[in-house]
């Protein structure tokens, strides 16, 4: 064997296992999430088995770099098997020989990944961990190395067609200097062969071809797991128990019939091992003509216990319906509230791709998978409970279903899906309902409402207090004029936590300047669309809301915030005034008085000091205090009639978030 394969097959095994490892190593948590995901939903998994899913996921942690090893030797051993077999039909020197042994080995590791992800039963926890641990890393880097593999093919063209060229060319031999031609030695002579006039046969070839290329592919032939285990019952110590473990993974009923009776139980008229097995693989394939086979007797399940349980751990109504009297009664009651909405829309969705489907054309087997399919989602939502019926009714409408759907995704918090269902199925009870552009753009509406950067109380503090350059510079309007110097410290620490109160108010001002567009928009379509209808006005009510939609948001954009433009107005005109630092002044004393009184909880304390000093402006004034602030509490808050006036709202916000930064660690 050259030396060059062996580097060279060598070389492709390390590039693989390479891969491999990093496919291991940066999907593990992905691959481990979807195996648990996928593990929820097999029965058996969550009750038999002595190996639960979290454990089978430390075992694979723990010794992928076995499996790595492992898989990355294997792929290098059967190149150099592969390439013996060549050189035995010899085949070794056609000059694709390595390129076919190559995308022999690694596509037969790709092709081993693809039976396991998409055609292997999933029954059991553990062909479900080989399937997301195992296979799923292996997919990944047998794509890879063939892509790696016919790069190096590529350029190995690419080197003999340069080679080629500046190879110089073959002249005829030149005589020597008696005319004859050059001697040649005996030596050279031995190295001389003489090539067989003959070429081989191309049927010959492709015959050689094929039969290697089945000798590879015999490897990943169908249902690997569970041939595998069959084969390992032979020699078990318990092969009732294997074989039990066997029917459950490949979901194959006939697979019970190897279950023997135990030594300690010959006979028994019973067979509790092999009836369990049918209950199992009943409740895991969710089939309930398999507990037709359960003989039941002493000790063991009856076909009504196998019933009922497939129809509980599947949420199945149709085992309920096998089952009389009493015991269907029982298990509908139980089977009803098991029946989720997200259930009947599954299949909904699955009714609604094979009908696209079958639009391209008629196909027998499409139109029984239909039948079967709409027969089951029939029974669900008749065996449904009245609360989940509702809320399937509710998501099943196309606005509904696309607000569901994108909170699933993450693109709307669970209040905005909320608002967006509610008003949606409000106006669908006056007759209309949401479109496609009204629901985009209440969507965008609720999500600023309900966005956490609109929450004037998480604004960044170190923001708050950071001056901009023109306001350290000072501009026109002076409208800070209280940060001038010659202030006390203590006046400079009021004047701070004033200044608060003046961005988060500012703050404020913008958000409730949007949000009073919006909410003018969506009250005026609540409260109108009704009325039109009852109007019996000569259009459709997509159109009125459609209208109403134009309308309101057309006056609503002229509307501004006058309640909140006089608060800020006023605490920038006269933030520096006597009564608004009296004001600070006085809640920071009643925080220090309340601190000790509430053990140091600040939102205690905070809560206390405004109660009092609603009650009290002056309650935490020491001794007579000229600065007479009690009016900005006192007063009504800003109207538009009040010279001096605070948003009573914003200020307790303010006052509490100012001391906490002041106050660091309390």
């Amino acid at each position: 064997m050259k030396q060059r394969n062996f580097l060279k097959y060598f070389l492709t095994a390390l590039v693989f296992g390479l891969l491999l490892a990093f496919n291991y190593y940066t999907d593990q948590s992905v691959n481990a999430h979807q195996f648990l995901v996928a593990a929820h939903h097999v029965p058996a998994i969550r009750s038999y088995g002595s190996s639960g899913p979290h454990d089978l996921i430390k075992f694979f942690n723990s010794y992928w770099p076995l499996i790595v090893g492992g898989l990355t030797l294997l792929g290098w051993l059967v190149s150099l098997i592969l390439l013996g077999i060549l050189k035995l039909v010899r085949l070794s020197k056609f000059w694709l020989a390595n390129l076919i042994v190559l995308l022999l080995v690694y596509g037969a590791f790709m092709a081993l990944a693809v039976e396991l992800i998409y055609h292997e039963k999933r029954y059991a926890a553990a062909s479900l961990a080989i399937i997301y641990l195992v296979a799923q890393p292996l997919y990944g880097a047998a794509i890879a190395t063939l892509v790696f593999i016919g790069l190096m093919f590529v350029l190995s063209l690419i080197f003999r067609f340069w080679k080629k060229r500046k190879q110089p060319p073959i002249s005829p031999t030149t005589p020597n200097a008696s005319g004859g031609t050059p001697a040649i030695s005996k030596e050279k002579k031995a190295d001389v062969k003489i090539a067989p006039d003959k070429k081989q046969p191309a049927g010959n070839l492709a015959a050689k071809l094929s039969v290697l290329l089945a000798l590879t592919l015999m490897s990943s032939g169908c249902g690997l797991i569970g041939p595998a285990e069959d084969l390992s019952c032979v020699a078990s110590s318990d092969p009732g128990h294997c074989y039990q473990n066997e029917a459950v993974t490949e979901g194959n009923a006939a697979a019970c019939d190897k279950v023997t009776l135990p030594k300690d139980m010959k006979g028994s008229l019973s067979n509790p091992p092999k009836d369990k097995c049918y209950l199992m693989v009943a409740d895991n394939t969710d089939d309930p003509k398999t507990c037709d086979n359960i003989k039941g007797g002493f000790f063991s399940y009856s076909p009504e216990e196998c019933l009922q349980q497939t129809a509980i751990s599947n949420a199945d109504p149709a085992a309920c319906q096998q089952l009389t009297g009493d015991n269907k009664t029982k298990c509908l009651e139980q089977v009803a509230p098991l029946i989720t909405p997200d259930k009947v829309l599954q299949l909904d969705g699955q009714i609604q791709d094979l009908q696209n489907q079958l639009k391209n054309g008629s196909d027998p087997d499409l139109e029984q998978q239909l039948k079967d399919l709409q027969a089951k989602r029939d029974g669900l939502i008749a065996a449904m409970s009245k609360d989940n019926k509702d809320q399937y009714n509710v998501q099943s409408d196309p606005i509904n279903k696309q607000a569901v759907d994108e909170f699933n995704k993450g693109g709307i918090d669970s209040a905005t899906k909320d608002k967006l269902v509610a008003l949606n199925e409000k106006l669908k009870a006056s007759g209309t309902a949401l479109t496609q552009d009204q629901y985009n753009t209440l969507r965008d509406y609720y999500k600023f409402i309900n966005d956490p950067a609109n929450n004037i109380e998480t604004m960044d503090d170190s923001k708050i207090v950071k001056e901009s350059l023109s306001e350290k510079v000072g501009d026109l309007t002076n409208k800070l004029k209280f940060w001038k110097g010659g202030d006390t410290p203590e006046q400079q620490q009021q004047d701070e936590q004033l200044r608060f109160y003046q961005k988060m108010l500012e703050r404020q001002t913008e958000i409730d300047k949007n949000q009073s567009v919006w909410d003018k928009v969506v009250q005026g379509v609540k409260d109108k669309v009704e009325e039109k209808v009852k109007d019996k006005i000569n259009e459709s009510t997509e159109q009125i809301a459609a209208t109403l939609f134009t309308e309101e948001a057309n006056k609503a954009a002229n509307v501004t915030s006058a309640v909140l433009s006089e608060a800020l107005d006023t605490v920038k005109d006269e933030a520096q005034a006597a009564e608004f630092r009296g004001l600070v002044k006085a809640y920071d004393n009643g925080m220090q008085e309340e601190l000790a009184n509430h053990k140091g909880n600040v939102d205690e304390a905070h809560a206390a000091v405004v109660a009092k000093m609603t009650q009290d402006p002056y309650a935490y004034a020491q001794g007579n205090s000229f600065a007479k602030y009690g009016n900005l509490v006192e007063n009504p808050a800003c109207d538009g009639s009040n010279p001096h006036c605070i948003n009573k709202d914003v200020f307790w916000k303010a006052m509490k978030k100012s001391y906490n930064y002041q106050h660091p660690g309390i």
